[in-house]
């Protein structure tokens, strides 16, 4: 038995390192998305304003307050139509990693009103995934209320758009 460096006994060949330095980038063959793509559209009677369903989350722009997100029906560009066809979307997995996402208390600014939001976690076969939200927290001009969440995807690896320049 030896101790490591935090004064802990530990048997050899038992101790592990562990880091929190970003894992390399990597492509996005499927691994850590778990829902199966749809072909929606929007419903008769919806706005893409419509909400489809609410977040808790935190805004930047407030200094990082509590504040509800909006999950807007949206476009094949942005909100629920976007991530469901594009992304995939299961309503008890993808909407718990996105909103554990809208706690991340570093989040990027993205286009001017947005921000990105990650939660890294372990997803199948132990493959380190990344759940990124973009989220606008302000209405643009002409739109009826702000957007909220415009996508929210997984991507394996642990690393923020930002590590990549």
């Amino acid at each position: 038995m030896s101790r490591n460096s935090l004064g802990t006994d530990v048997l050899p060949g038992e101790e592990i390192e562990v880091t929190a330095n970003r894992t390399a980038e990597r492509p996005n063959n499927g691994e850590c998305d778990r829902s199966a793509h749809q072909e929606l559209s929007l419903p008769s009677e919806t706005t893409e304003f419509s909400l489809k369903d609410t977040f808790s989350g935190r805004d930047p722009d407030r200094g990082m307050a509590a504040t509800d997100v909006p999950f807007r029906w949206g476009t094949l560009g942005w909100g629920y139509l976007h991530v469901a066809n594009e992304h995939g979307w299961d309503n008890d997995r993808d909407r718990s990693d996105t909103e554990a996402a809208l706690f991340d208390l570093a989040p990027e600014p993205d286009d001017p009103g947005s921000h990105r939001f990650y939660f890294f976690y372990l997803g199948p076969n132990r493959i380190p995934c990344t759940r990124r939200v973009v989220a606008r927290f302000n209405a643009l001009d002409g739109e009826p209320a702000k957007r909220g969440i415009i996508t929210s995807f997984a991507h394996p690896g642990w690393y923020r758009k930002s590590d990549f320049p």
